[in-house]
């Protein structure tokens, strides 16, 4: 059940027309109902803020939350991307159990939750455990009380049985999964791992994609050996290039593919701190207008961080981008897909907010919440998450769920898997 309630003395925070504003929220049955100030209370609960600061809760537009067990993994050097794909990444992926997607699950989002985000759309892949791995995703979603946008990443590297595994998985996911908490999108690795038998296949499940595009200049050429100007073209031709659809990275695309992309209502995911790790190159987002998202491509939950490495590899690069766009453009993302109204602190609006520590010693107005939000605000100042309207994160710690024991079970688990990853070597 959704709580009622009001929350009283925040700094009201919106991004899309940046503004600030001293006031108060209430909320019924998980939606903003009133907002003014001085609002006289009810039978309802209050809560007094203080003055803290109070934000939409943020949206990561592309996750890999089974990477959540892979810190501190011992690691291969490599001198590739492609060779970092084989030797760490697709080993990592096949050594999980189903077991280990649920505590990975578990992980990432009560990650996310500390960091201030309440929605992650999430690209997954098993190849090991793939049936029922979605809906495990979206079980352990569902406790924590986090929004999610989930996918089966489809590809042939597992062979004809997995890739219709992940056919089926896909198919059933997105059948249950409509919207609200959870939505099920049609997910595909990359077309370099892809035959035009296997994505003519997917065509016939509907709905938007969640694909990684043009990460590397090998998904580029792998997209010019089938006759096709790039990789957005490929997904044209064969019906695959759908409106709300989530083309991740982007980075070796040219201006006419972007602009393909953009015509046809998809949006492109930038993921700064993937593309550093990675050595793959600037996708200079700029280029991606409107339709540009932002993403930790499972290089952690923190939307706060990804902003901040957006806006230096942007300076780094001499480049323009909109950077509170890509937050706005988050939430848009996120509402048309889930069909809720998100991302402002307004009537109508579900209650998905983050309270800061209102602990910065400069003021926080209208016209300077782009320096809080790139010098100031970061997870560190995190108190409290509230997603439709019920606390999921209060005085930092997680609601509903033994967090402590998660946590020590996942490094129990992490072990177990690291062992199994590095038999494969």
């Amino acid at each position: 059940m959704s709580g009622n309630f009001l929350l009283c003395d925040a700094h009201l925070v919106d991004f899309d027309s940046p503004c600030v504003e001293r006031g108060d929220l209430r909320v019924r049955d998980g939606v903003i109902v009133e907002r003014g100030q001085e609002l006289q209370a009810g039978d309802e609960e209050v809560i007094d803020v203080g003055g803290d600061v109070v934000l939409p809760g943020l949206v990561n537009a592309h996750m890999h939350l089974y990477s959540a067990l892979a810190v501190g993994m011992p690691v291969p050097v490599v001198s590739s991307f492609e060779e970092a794909l084989e030797r760490i990444w697709w080993r990592l992926d096949s050594a999980m159990s189903l077991e280990d997607v649920r505590t990975s699950a578990q992980v990432g989002l009560m990650g996310a939750l500390r960091a201030g985000c309440t929605t992650v759309i999430d690209h997954h892949a098993s190849p090991n455990a793939i049936s029922g791995s979605l809906d495990a995703i979206a079980e352990e979603a569902g406790d924590l009380g986090i929004r999610t946008c989930l996918a089966y990443e489809l590809t042939d590297r597992n062979g004809p049985d997995g890739f219709q595994a992940g056919l089926v998985e896909n198919a059933d996911a997105i059948s249950r999964y409509r919207g609200g908490f959870c939505r099920a999108l049609l997910g595909l690795h990359a077309g370099f791992t892809l035959s035009d038998a296997s994505l003519q296949k997917a065509a016939e499940i509907e709905g938007p994609v969640h694909i990684h595009v043009a990460e590397s200049v090998g998904d580029v050429e792998a997209a010019q050996r089938h006759g096709d100007v790039g990789p957005v073209s490929r997904l044209e031709r064969l019906g695959l290039l759908r409106e709300d659809s989530l083309l991740a990275h982007g980075v070796h695309l040219s201006d006419e593919e972007v602009a393909r992309a953009k015509a046809a209502g998809a949006w492109l995911i930038h993921n700064p701190d993937s593309n550093r790790n990675n050595r793959v190159g600037y996708a200079q987002p700029g280029r991606f207008g409107d339709r540009a998202l932002l993403g930790t491509d499972g290089l952690g939950s923190d939307i706060f961080s990804a902003a901040k490495s957006a806006f230096f590899a942007a300076r780094e690069h001499v480049h323009d981008v909109d950077l509170l766009g890509l937050i706005v453009s988050n939430h848009r993302l996120a509402s048309r897909l889930l069909g809720v109204q998100m991302g402002q602190l307004r009537e109508g609006y579900v209650a998905d907010f983050v309270r800061l520590r209102m602990s910065g010693s400069t003021p926080l107005r209208s016209d300077n919440v782009f320096g809080h939000l790139f010098f100031g605000f970061s997870a560190v100042h995190v108190e409290d998450v509230w997603v439709a309207g019920r606390a999921r994160l209060r005085d930092r710690k997680i609601t509903g769920v033994d967090a402590r024991w998660i946590q020590g079970r996942a490094r129990r688990s992490s072990q177990l898997l690291w062992e199994k990853y590095l038999q494969q070597e």
